[in-house]
């Protein structure tokens, strides 16, 4: 199969991970504040926007122009060739108290200097912390298919309960107006834990246990990402 690499795409993302279980979306409790960000942001960048950059402008300061000054950009903005000349990027960005990581992939139109929007989506973080973009980079993760696939590494850091690590791996598909998700990795790692009693828990410190473990990160940054990958195809 041979995949179609965003030749007509923009994508913005916000990122989530959740102590909850794998990828929580934000729709389930009181998400009040969070349906009136959405809201704001299907306003402001609704499916089939068009956005034009300025000549000679820069990558970020397009991105920033973009988002609006509530963003705070952080790991600046890059333009993935093999992507079409896409421009991604990343920012914080909180509303009414609710970190939020909004993530930002534009693809030139055939129009000089514009891009084209195609899907809002939008997650927070689980945990009450700030959530983190830790790496986005190309990797095959595929084989059966030609090109590279896009892969971002999100984290949700958890205190003593440790982090939550996601990888969300994209081929460039586009369906229902938004880039497929092809593959999706998690782990909950960075963590120790304790035996007390015969039964397994978070470690509070306590002094009289059974035994003691540390519970180490499989995707810890890219590199990491890159060989669990390649080892799992090479079973």
């Amino acid at each position: 199969m041979v995949r179609i690499l965003l030749s007509i795409s923009v994508l913005l993302i916000c990122f989530s991970s959740s102590i909850y279980g794998q990828n929580d979306i934000i729709d389930s409790g009181d998400i009040s504040s969070i349906k009136e960000f959405r809201t704001d942001l299907e306003a402001r960048l609704p499916f089939g926007k068009t956005f034009t950059r300025s000549d000679k402008e820069k990558a970020e300061a397009f991105i920033q122009r973009i988002l609006g000054d509530k963003a705070n950009i952080h790991h600046g903005a890059f333009e993935l060739q093999e992507f079409g000349n896409s421009i991604i990027s990343f920012a914080n960005y909180e509303f009414e108290s609710t970190p939020v990581i909004i993530g930002l992939l534009l693809e030139p139109t055939i129009s000089a200097n514009k891009y084209r929007l195609i899907k809002t989506l939008e997650l927070s973080s689980g945990c009450g912390n700030d959530p983190e973009i830790n790496s986005v980079f190309l990797h095959d993760a595929d084989p059966n298919v030609i090109g590279r696939e896009l892969l971002i590494h999100a984290s949700d850091y958890c205190n003593r309960h440790g982090k939550y690590n996601y990888v969300y791996i994209y081929n460039g598909l586009i369906e229902n107006n938004k880039l497929t998700l092809k593959d999706f990795l998690s782990e909950r790692c960075g963590y120790s834990e304790v035996k007390i009693n015969g039964h397994w828990d978070f470690d509070m410190g306590d002094e009289e246990v059974e035994d003691r473990r540390y519970n180490e990160c499989k995707y810890s940054d890219f590199k990491a990402i890159r060989n669990a990958i390649n080892t799992s195809q090479e079973r």
